[in-house]
C-alpha cells in the first residue's frame, strides 16, 4: 500500500494599529480694543483617529504525519510542504525544503513544518504536504501521496495597539 499523509495547519499573523491626534481652533487671532478689560472665547477641537490596522508576520505551521501501512518494510520518502495563499510563501519541513525520512513498517513519522510569507497572502488557502518515494523499489501502487489542511488567516494572533505622543503645538512650547 501507499504511504499516507495527514497534517495540521495553524495560522498566525500580527495586526498593528496606528493612532493620531490633532487639535484645531475656530479662531487664530482676535484683536480686543478699548480701555475696559475684555475677554474672548476660542473653541478648540481635539480629534483622535485610529486606523484599521496593518497586518504582517504571516505564518502557517503544524505537523505532517507520514504513515506506512505496510508491515514488511521501512520506506524512505521525501517530504515537502507548500501553501497556495500566495504572498511569496516559503515552506520548510524540519528546517529543510525537502526532508528525507525513513517511515518504519507499520509505523509513522511526525515532522514539524513552517511556512512564512514575504508579502501579504490571500487569507483563504490550502496547505499541502507531499511524500514521494520509489514505488518500484518498495512495491507500492504509486510513488507519491498528499495530505492537506485549510490555511485560513481569520484573526490576528498578536495585536500591537500603538500609542501616540501628544504635543500641543498650538501653544508656546516653552510655556505650555
Amino acid at each position: 500500500s501507499d504511504l499516507t499523509v495527514t497534517k495540521t495547519a495553524q495560522t498566525s499573523f500580527t495586526r498593528t494599529y496606528t493612532w493620531a491626534i490633532d487639535k484645531s481652533v475656530d479662531k487664530t487671532k482676535l484683536i480686543l480694543e478699548g480701555a475696559n478689560p475684555q475677554s474672548a472665547t476660542f473653541n478648540y477641537t481635539v480629534e483622535v483617529t485610529h486606523d484599521n490596522g496593518t497586518d504582517s508576520a504571516w505564518e502557517v505551521k503544524g505537523e505532517i504525519k507520514v504513515s506506512n501501512p505496510n508491515d514488511w518494510q521501512d520506506i524512505t520518502a521525501n517530504v515537502s510542504d507548500l501553501v497556495n495563499n500566495g504572498g511569496g510563501a516559503s515552506c520548510t519541513v524540519e528546517g529543510e525544503a525537502v526532508k528525507t525520512v525513513s517511515v518504519p513498517a507499520g509505523g509513522s513519522v511526525t515532522l514539524d513544518y513552517v511556512c512564512t510569507f514575504a508579502s501579504k497572502p490571500n487569507y483563504i488557502g490550502l496547505n499541502t504536504a507531499t511524500a514521494t518515494w520509489d514505488d518500484a523499489l518498495y512495491h507500492t501502487p504509486n510513488g507519491s501521496t498528499t495530505g492537506s489542511a485549510a490555511a485560513n488567516f481569520t484573526s490576528p494572533t498578536t495585536i500591537v495597539d500603538g500609542s501616540v505622543t501628544v504635543v500641543d503645538d498650538k501653544t508656546d512650547p516653552l510655556n505650555p
